[in-house]
């Protein structure tokens, strides 16, 4: 494919994949083969529009050992934004990059204060009507100041409620495959266990997790990035790029609460890698 053509074409994935690692896989194979070559803000690369990718929010997590990504953070956080939190102070311990995104120690784009502020109105709209279509949160901010370093990349998430489980749509106007995907697949797959947890908190009643789909208007793959997707690609193909199990079953919590601390106990708990996961004593970690 030529990646300089003039003609914008569109290669939407729409497939439920049941573990999310081989999903990621598929995502990065599409850009590498099919992405279009885009600059913008300086940087290069290749790029699908209008992206759509489901997976099974019982497995919500990329385990890839070449991606290597932090347990840390992808705990720590899925805690601060549930939390509510949108200071630099709380969510350094977990990653210390996070820094030059901040605008004077917050951030303007982060979801904690809007999760919070709308997630109990959503949780009364799904116990008003199970059915309802109206169980949406908005995490775009109108008319953003030009200079934040810190723009949104999630503009809304919807919930629906089918077939007696909990279902989550995420639409980002930008998402970044290799570094900014799996955790967003965490952590809104953990803020549906959250959500899932709260209307059993107001009722008594338990919704279990269904699918998540991100759909992305601009998914993209950075040309630093591509020959790291490449080399998980090849180990894929040769059998040497480990996955491991990480499930998510929020009927093991009581509340909103003890979620929380369990996400942060295991934020603490592990490290900038991949390295918990490899004990081969534990072949699937619980959250």
């Amino acid at each position: 494919m030529n990646l300089n053509s003039p003609i914008i074409t569109t290669y939407p994935i729409i497939a439920p994949y049941e573990k999310t690692t081989h999903a990621w896989r598929r995502l990065l194979q599409h850009l590498v083969q099919n992405g279009r070559r885009v600059s913008a803000r300086g940087l290069t690369f290749n790029e699908m529009l209008n992206v759509s990718l489901t997976v099974d929010m019982v497995w919500p997590m990329v385990t890839s050992d070449i991606r290597n990504a932090s347990l840390k953070y992808y705990f720590g956080e899925a805690w601060w934004i549930l939390s509510g939190k949108g200071d630099l102070e709380s969510i350094l311990p977990y990653n210390k990059n996070m820094a030059r995104y901040a605008d004077n120690g917050q951030f303007f784009g982060a979801y904690g204060p809007p999760f919070q502020e709308q997630i109990d109105r959503v949780a009364d709209e799904l116990i008003r009507d199970p059915n309802s279509r109206r169980a949406v949160l908005t995490l775009w901010r109108p008319n953003p100041p030009m200079d934040t370093k810190d723009f949104p990349c999630t503009i809304s998430i919807q919930w629906v409620v089918r077939g007696g489980h909990l279902h989550c749509f995420d639409s980002m106007r930008s998402s970044d495959a290799w570094l900014g995907w799996p955790y967003d697949i965490f952590t809104f797959s953990c803020a549906s266990a959250y959500l899932s947890l709260l209307i059993k908190m107001k009722t008594g009643f338990f919704y279990p997790l269904g699918n998540i789909t991100l759909n992305a208007i601009s998914q993209h793959l950075y040309s630093t990035d591509i020959e790291k997707a490449i080399a998980v690609l090849k180990a894929e193909k040769e059998g040497t790029d480990r996955s491991y199990r990480v499930s998510l079953d929020p009927s093991r919590f009581e509340n909103t609460s003890e979620f929380l601390t369990r996400l942060k106990e295991l934020a603490d708990q592990f490290g900038t890698s991949m390295e918990g996961l490899r004990d081969p004593c534990v072949p699937t970690l619980t959250i």
